[in-house]
Order: C-alpha cells, then sequence, then structure tokens
C-alpha cells in the first residue's frame, strides 16, 4: 500500500514537471469560470439606485472590484448610481485566495435617461428634490416662508441667467439644506453641455435667510454670470453652514460675503479656478474661514486675488487668519482697532498681498486698541508683498503701528516686500508713539525708508533682521532708541543707514550701548547727550558714526544736563567719527561742563570734523572734573579747523594729528 501511494506521488511530480493539462493533473488548481454578477433592475433609470450582486461560490475571494463609469467600487454587494443615459460598461473583478491570476468579466447595460423637472415658479411650500430626478432651474427663483431640501447625489442645473434666493427680501424662514454625503455629492452646474463660467447666476443667501442653512459635500461650477463683482455663491447680511464643498469655474467670484455676512462653520472646502477672487469678505469675518480645530479649506491663490479682503477688523478679541493656501489680498487701508481691543493674529505660511495705496495700520485711531500678531518660522515664513507680480516695490503703503496699539504686537519670520508707497510716512515699517517687536524678518524694496520710528516710537526687541534695498535710509529711529537694535542684523547702508534722529539723548540715568552693525549710524541733527541723572551713551569698538552736515554732539551742555561719552576701540576694531558724505564735514565732539567722569575717546578715527566756526575744532574739551575726558590713541585727520581744543582738566595721551587746517592742539584754561 505504502509502495502504491509513492507511485502516485512520483506520477503527479513527473505530470508537472513534463506539463501535463490541467484535466490530466488531479493535483493542479482549476481554472475558476468567468464570474457572474446580477442587477437588480434591467434598464434602470439614470439617478435611481441599483444593486450588484457577484457571484463568489467559486472559492475563498480575496477581493471582489468593480469598475463603472471610471469610479472603482470593492464589495461582493454594491448599490450603485449611474450618472446618465445611454450604454454603460460594467467591469467586475475577482481575485481568489492561492490564486496568482485575476478573473474578469462585463457586461454592458442599457440606462434610461432621468426625469427631468424643470423649475420655473418661485418656492412658497416646503419642498424636496430627490435624486431620482434631474432639476433644472429656469428663472430667478426665490424660496419664499419655505425650506428647500436636496437629497444626497441629486443634480441641479441652470440655465442662462437663473438663480436660487433665498431670503432675498423680507422672506422670514427661507432656507436650503443641501446635505450631501462624501460618496453622494449634490451637484449644481450648467445646463449647457459645453460648460463655460458664467453660464448661470448664483445661489444667494439674503439677510432674512435662515441662518441654519447648510451645503455640505456640494459641487458648484459654471456660475458667477449674475455680474462682475458678484459670486457664485452670495451672502448679504447673513450666516450659514458651508462645509466640503467644491465651487468652481465662476466668472467672477467664487464666494462673495457684503459686510455683515459670515460663515457659521466654514470647514474642508475647495475654491479655485474662479475669474474674480476666490472669496470676497469682510476683514470682521475673516476668522470665520474655519478655525484650527477643523480640517482647513483649500482655497486656489491664482484666482484673481485669492481671497480679497475689504473693510475694518475692529471686533472685539482675536481674529486669526488661517493659511488657506491662498493670498490674501488687502483691497484698502485694513484698521486693526477697538475700544475693547482687537488682535489680528496672521498664521504662519500667510501671504498678505496688498493693492496699490493699501496698507495696515494698528491702533491708529482715537482710543482704539489694537494688535498685530504674525509669527512665522524658518520654513513658514509670513509674506507682506505688493499685488503687482513682477514689480519690486512702491505699489503699497506699509504696515503701520499708531499710538493706540497695546503691548504684545510681534512680527517674527516676516517677509516685508514693496511697500513705502505713501509719502507722508516714508517707510514701508513706520512705528508712530509704537511699541513692537520684530525679529527674524526682511524688510527689503522699499521706494522710501525701510523702517521709520517717531520720537517715541520704538522696538521691544530687534534681532536678526535683514534691511535692504532701501531707497532712502534702512533705518530712521530717535537717539534714545538706537541701543535697542541687536547685534545680530543685516542693515544694508542705504541712504544714510541707522538714520538717528533727536536732539536730545535724555534717558534718566543708565547706561547704553550703540552695538556695532553691518551699516553705520548717521547723526541728522545735533545732539546732546546728558540728563538730571547724568546718562551714559556707550559706542561699541568698530562701531562707525557719520555726520550730516553742519551736525555735532554734545556731551554734558551743562550743569544740568550731566551726560558721559564711552567710545572705547581697539586697535584692531576702531570707532570712526566721519562726515556722510566723504567730501564733506560735520562740526564737532563738544565736552561741556556737565560731562561726568569716565568720558573717554579710546583707540577712535575723527575725521573731518571742526566745521563750527563758533568752537573751531574737531573734539571740544570744556568739562570741570579731573582728567575728563579721556583721549587716548586717537587719530584727528582733516579737520577744517584745529585739532583739538581743550581746558587743562582733560587727559589726553598718544593722540596723532594729520592735515589739520589750524594748530593740531590748543591749550585754554
Amino acid at each position: 500500500m505504502d509502495t502504491f501511494r509513492k507511485l502516485l506521488v512520483l506520477l503527479a511530480l513527473v505530470s508537472v514537471m513534463f506539463g501535463c493539462e490541467d484535466e490530466d493533473n488531479p493535483f493542479a488548481v482549476k481554472k475558476k469560470d468567468k464570474p457572474e454578477f446580477k442587477i437588480s433592475k434591467v434598464e434602470p433609470q439614470a439617478g435611481e439606485e441599483v444593486v450588484l450582486n457577484a457571484d463568489v461560490s467559486q472559492g475563498d475571494v480575496e477581493k471582489v472590484t468593480w469598475i463603472i463609469e471610471g469610479k472603482e467600487y470593492t464589495g461582493a454587494t454594491i448599490s450603485v448610481k449611474f450618472s446618465k443615459g445611454g450604454e454603460i460598461t460594467v467591469l467586475l473583478k475577482i481575485k481568489y485566495v492561492d490564486d496568482d491570476e485575476t478573473y474578469e468579466s462585463s457586461k454592458t447595460v442599457t440606462v434610461k435617461q432621468a426625469a427631468v423637472i424643470v423649475h420655473t415658479a418661485d418656492i412658497k411650500a416646503d419642498e424636496t428634490w430627490s435624486s431620482s430626478q434631474v432639476h433644472i432651474v429656469d428663472g430667478r427663483l426665490a424660496i419664499i416662508n419655505a425650506t428647500l431640501t436636496i437629497e444626497p447625489e441629486t443634480v441641479v442645473k441652470f440655465k442662462e441667467h437663473s438663480a436660487l434666493k433665498f431670503g432675498d427680501s423680507e422672506m422670514q424662514n427661507s432656507k436650503l439644506v443641501a446635505k450631501g454625503t462624501a460618496e453622494k455629492h449634490i451637484t449644481f452646474t450648467s445646463v449647457k453641455e459645453n460648460h463655460q463660467p458664467g453660464d448661470w447666476d448664483r445661489i444667494v443667501f439674503g439677510e432674512f435667510a435662515d441662518k441654519t442653512s447648510i451645503m455640505e459635500y456640494c459641487d458648484v461650477s459654471y456660475a458667477g454670470g449674475y455680474a462682475e463683482y458678484s459670486g457664485s455663491i452670495v451672502i448679504e447680511n447673513k450666516s450659514i453652514i458651508f462645509n466640503h464643498n467644491t465651487v468652481t469655474q465662476s466668472s467672477s467670484a467664487g464666494i462673495a460675503c457684503n459686510d455683515n455676512a459670515f460663515f457659521e462653520s466654514f470647514e474642508d472646502n475647495e475654491v479655485k479656478e474662479c475669474k474674480g477672487s476666490a472669496i470676497k469678505i469682510n476683514a470682521n469675518h475673516v476668522n470665520t474661514l474655519g478655525t484650527k480645530k477643523a480640517t482647513p479649506s483649500r482655497i486656489d491663490g491664482n484666482s484673481l486675488h485669492g481671497i480679497y479682503v475689504y473693510g475694518n477688523l475692529d471686533t472685539k478679541g482675536n481674529s486669526v487668519w488661517q493659511n488657506l493656501g491662498s493670498r490674501y489680498t488687502i483691497s484698502d487701508r485694513l484698521y486693526v482697532g477697538s475700544t475693547h481691543g482687537t488682535t489680528l493674529t496672521i498664521e504662519k505660511g500667510c501671504t498678505l498681498s496688498f493693492m496699490e495705496h493699501s496698507a495696515i495700520k494698528v491702533g491708529d485711531q482715537d482710543n482704539k486698541t489694537g494688535n498685530l500678531i504674525a509669527k512665522g518660522t524658518e520654513s513658514e515664513k509670513i509674506n507682506f508683498v505688493t499685488e503687482k507680480v513682477g514689480n519690486s516695490g512702491g505699489n503699497w503703503d506699509y504696515l503701520y503701528f499708531g499710538e493706540y496699539t497695546a503691548e504684545g504686537s510681534v512680527l517674527d519670520h516676516c517677509i516685508i516686500d514693496g511697500g513705502g508707497a505713501y509719502a507722508g510716512y516714508s517707510a514701508t515699517l513706520r512705528l508712530d508713539k509704537a511699541v513692537i517687536s520684530c525679529t527674524n524678518t526682511e524688510i527689503k524694496n522699499s521706494v522710501t525708508d525701510g523702517i521709520k520710528c517717531s520720537n517715541e516710537g520704538h522696538f521691544a526687541k530687534f534681532a536678526n533682521n535683514t534691511i535692504s534695498s532701501s531707497a532712502k535710509s534702512s533705518i530712521v529711529i530717535h537717539a534714545n532708541w538706537v541701543h535697542l537694535i541687536e547685534a545680530n542684523n543685516s542693515i544694508a547702508d542705504d541712504g544714510f543707514g541707522i538714520a538717528v534722529t533727536g536732539s536730545n539723548f535724555d534717558h534718566k540715568g543708565g547706561e547704553f550701548t550703540w552695538l556695532k552693525q553691518s551699516c553705520p549710524y548717521t547723526i541728522m541733527e545735533d545732539l546732546d547727550i546728558g540728563s538730571k541723572k547724568t546718562c551714559s551713551l556707550v559706542i561699541e569698538a568698530g562701531t562707525t558714526v557719520r555726520f550730516a552736515q553742519g551736525v555735532g554732539i554734545t556731551v554734558g551742555a551743562d550743569d544740568n544736563e550731566m551726560g558721559k561719552l564711552i567710545a572705547k576701540g581697539t586697535e584692531k576694531d576702531k570707532i570712526t567719527f566721519k562726515p556722510m558724505v566723504a567730501s564733506g564735514s560735520w562740526d564737532y565732539l563738544f565736552f561741556g561742563k556737565g560731562t561726568m567722569s569716565g568720558s573717554i575717546l579710546e583707540n577712535c578715527e575723527i575725521i573731518r570734523g571742526g566745521a563750527y566756526a563758533g568752537y573751531s575744532a574737531a573734539v571740544v574739551c570744556d568739562a570741570v572734573f579731573s582728567e575728563t575726558p579721556i583721549i587716548r590713541n586717537c587719530l584727528i585727520k582733516d579737520s577744517q579747523s584745529n585739532g583739538l581744543i581743550r581746558n587743562g582738566d582733560a587727559l589726553v595721551e598718544n593722540v596723532t594729528y594729520e592735515n589739520i587746517e589750524g594748530d593740531d592742539e590748543k591749550v585754554e584754561n
């Protein structure tokens, strides 16, 4: 018996090795027949639900796949709706366990055209539009004191100049309920076969529409034909629920909202390929375009203006502008502030583009406090740019922070490009009695100054910034706040570089250091260093200080203005005082009777001073303290008059004079 079994096994192996046919090989896997399937209805109607059943009785099934109208379905039993009439091919594929082959079969199903209902009259009672019919809207239909419910997978087509209007006048309780599903979208489109943007008008939610009106999983296309300023979806003085929708191919805006229109919910929408803006919305309601907890929407930045923002932001609290993939276009001057306090927060990665002469003005109106928080990252910067493509600058005005700017405004990891067009404030970033933080930010291509601060405007922190290609100065700032510019910035020597304004450096006590920068400081007007409690200006080694024509520095002008200047360079990193223009001149470094002990010029180069006739020297020492100031290891060169005039109290050591018009040094007691 064992010998017989061994012979059978041997025969089986031989048959496999020598290619016996399956019917002659009792051990081979048998091929299955072409799979069969049944359809629940012969000649179904387009839009009508039918059930397809596959015969899976031939073995253990690994996967069943159907291909119908270009869509793939899985499962032995499925429910489908054919989208159109005609001859439709249904392809079935079955893969069995332990069988490498996939078995296929197909049938052609004759599908009848769906029933068509043409709607021409206003709707004055509750009505439901079924998915088993194609609905054609012929005219601008108003829904009056009624609810229109549209079933999932319904197709609604519009003739030219047609629309649906909800709450367009005093029609209370006018409501749309259009709730599709992820698998069964509702379609609003053109009746024309050759679709074009603007084929039909719009869906309007007016002031008297119910705020629980809802559109979910809807596809809206080829509308916007009502007017150029309109949109495919129009919301007027009302809010609606708008989630998981696609709006595309509008001849105007995708979604247009008037001043008081907003969204109760706006999640996971896509707005794209619109000839106008993707969305037009008032600044007060931009924050209703989703929340951080929701799935963000995707707004096409290639539409004319992306998200077009108009009006002012004056609502109470924090308004967050999300990164939705599209730029926000600022259409005019956007004021941020309210009597209750308003904060605009811009998320990382956002781009704000500015139309000609537009701006953001924070805290600029009386008693209306505002904040701007724009915190990007190294990989997702926030961009403030001109709306004109290919233009290098001067088409928009500025980011402006006024005296009602609240504490906490921040620009971090931002790019601010191409502003400065407003001549009145002449800068891309303007601080007027405001204090903000600016870090890791690039400011470039200003047609005036890069940054301009009023006498009281300054920075809580200014670090790791880049300022370049300004037509005037990179920074204009009062002398009292220069010390807040940290050392790790890259500041181009455009115009006056860092233009130092103000006639007084008069802090009430303490030492304040002007750090070495990548460009010089330029003193724009006579600068007095001193206060009743002695303030000290320290200039870091390696720094260059320039002077406009006819300008100088006075330290401790009198007994009531006590001041100290500490300018200690090194042999390698000297401190240079020179004119703004190489061939120009400036007045002096003057140490008056209020100069405090410890004032020093060491390892400094003082070039082309001495232009002031009244004192007739590049350096004048009239201090009363012993050995004040100390002038050591300095070069005084090309003075327009005398080199140094001093009384007997100054300590002068190892000073070199070159090309002095008058005396190198004069002592006057």
